[in-house]
């Protein structure tokens, strides 16, 4: 199995809501809507550190190649 797998949506403003989606879904047990909402009422919310600019432009054309 993976480990670290991260499910999140960005606020835009230094935030993110992280979910606690599990990795793989069981079609032996359908999820019910007891199962979503769940999802959503445990979601935490994150702050991220704010990178610096130009290391991040480094390590995204690092990515490109």
């Amino acid at each position: 199995m993976v480990d670290g797998v991260v499910t999140y949506s960005s606020n835009g403003n230094g935030t993110i809501n992280v979910y606690n989606v599990p990795l793989r879904w069981d079609g032996k047990k359908p999820a019910g809507e007891d199962f979503y909402k769940n999802i959503i009422n445990n979601t935490k919310l994150v702050s991220v550190d704010v990178g610096n600019d130009e290391e991040v432009k480094k390590l995204i054309e690092k990515n490109k190649n």
